[in-house]
């Protein structure tokens, strides 16, 4: 039984696909409802620790070992989240490499659909990022009439990243998101989720994403210690299910 806090919202999705700007648009709307908000990367969350609301960002489901109320997550295409990963340097850009990123980012986004109140569309968040906060709201219980959608649209596009160390404790924005066109959170161009797919790792991709599906197994499902909401998730651009 939580004692200490109301509500815990966990932000996942595959890495480079839009998570950080849902975390922190979360974040700013749980601001407005709560008194305190806690939010964490997960290496670093405390659940003992005392607040109304705690947010917490994960990727990998083996690191969510704790219950949550909402899962909001998002979503990007595989290639564009591949040549993200390149850029900051997290996957070599040779064919094995993007081989198994593919096959990571495919089993990452079949566990966590079908556990997500609501997913961020990656197109979406850089044409419509109003209507990504209008979804995110409605979720997390935020009204209109205590919040300006826009405004926290803009605030997204404006939170400094921080210039030294692994990532920024309260955006969890890094260093290498900088780019000489934006220091903001928006993940496009080449800001936070920039980069280019090596033409060599096109005809890998292709191949994963012709022959591939990893599926959410049922043992997977059961053993979660995530809620898995029994609808099909709402969308970023504000309609359900697609």
């Amino acid at each position: 039984m939580k004692s200490h806090f109301q509500l815990v919202v966990l932000v996942a999705g595959a890495p480079r696909s839009g998570s950080t700007w849902v975390f922190n648009a979360a974040r700013i709307l749980l601001m407005r409802r709560f008194p305190q908000v806690y939010s964490a990367w997960v290496g670093e969350y405390h659940s003992e620790i005392e607040a109304a609301c705690h947010l917490v960002k994960a990727h990998r489901p083996e690191e969510v070992t704790f219950r949550a109320d909402h899962v909001l997550t998002s979503r990007r295409q595989m290639a564009e989240c591949i040549a993200s990963r390149i850029r900051m340097g997290w996957t070599k850009a040779d064919a094995p490499s993007i081989l198994e990123a593919a096959y990571s980012h495919i089993a990452n986004y079949n566990y966590w659909r079908p556990r997500s109140d609501f997913e961020a569309d990656f197109s979406a968040i850089l044409s419509t990022p109003e209507q990504v906060v209008s979804g995110l709201a409605g979720v997390l219980g935020v009204s209109e009439s205590s919040c300006d959608f826009s405004v926290v649209a803009e605030q997204l596009t404006c939170l400094p990243l921080p210039t030294q160390g692994s990532y920024d404790l309260v955006t969890l924005g890094s260093p290498l998101n900088r780019s000489s066109s934006t220091d903001g959170l928006r993940e496009g161009g080449r800001g936070l989720a920039g980069g280019h797919l090596p033409s060599a790792g096109w005809g890998v991709l292709f191949g994963v994403a012709g022959s591939v599906r990893v599926p959410c197994s049922a043992q997977a499902r059961s053993q979660s210690r995530v809620r898995v909401p029994g609808r099909t998730p709402s969308h970023g651009c504000g309609t359900a299910g697609g």
